[in-house]
């Protein structure tokens, strides 16, 4: 299982490469893919708030602060039509705030397998990576900001909100 440690490791840090090349620079808008994640995550995010063992304010506060956040990008979000495509630019403030929530995910998960490891002799109670609040509320906020961008860029697109307009 250690060996498949750096393996992991390099996977994660290529995802984060590719999700923060992807907040900077124009976007293709593509009504189908942008649904399926906005179902996807949607999904996910009920699946997220109705797990118990949790702390239900930490779970609100999650919806909170990731609806916030997502109202934010959208409202944010350049839409411009090139002939008859759409594309948008995200606002790669909001984007940077969403990665470094998930940086900060990481890091207290990782700090959290470094407690659980170092508890073997009984002297730190082990409550679970999943079962702990700002787990919860860390994931809940990005699920449900990716989720409220994705639903926002749907209705800005379908009600014809274009930023800028090139032929």
């Amino acid at each position: 299982m250690t060996d498949l440690l750096p393996l992991v490791l390099l996977a994660i840090a290529l995802l984060l490469v590719l999700r923060i090349r992807r907040l900077f620079g124009r976007h293709r808008l593509s009504v189908p893919r942008l649904l399926f994640r906005c179902l996807l995550l949607t999904s996910l995010v009920g699946v997220l708030f109705l797990l118990p063992s949790s702390s239900i304010a930490a779970r609100v506060l999650g919806l909170i602060l990731g609806v916030a956040l997502g109202i934010v990008g959208v409202l944010t979000t350049k839409i411009e039509r090139v002939g008859a495509d759409l594309y948008y630019w995200p606002n790669p403030r909001i984007g940077l705030v969403v990665v470094a929530l998930l940086l900060g995910r990481m890091a207290q998960r990782l700090l959290m397998a470094g407690n659980i490891a170092s508890a073997v002799d009984g002297s730190r109670p082990i409550t679970g990576i999943v079962s702990d609040p700002w787990s919860r509320l860390l994931a809940l906020a990005m699920l449900t900001y990716y989720a409220v961008y994705c639903a926002g860029i749907l209705a800005r697109s379908r009600t014809g909100d274009v930023t800028v307009e090139r032929n």
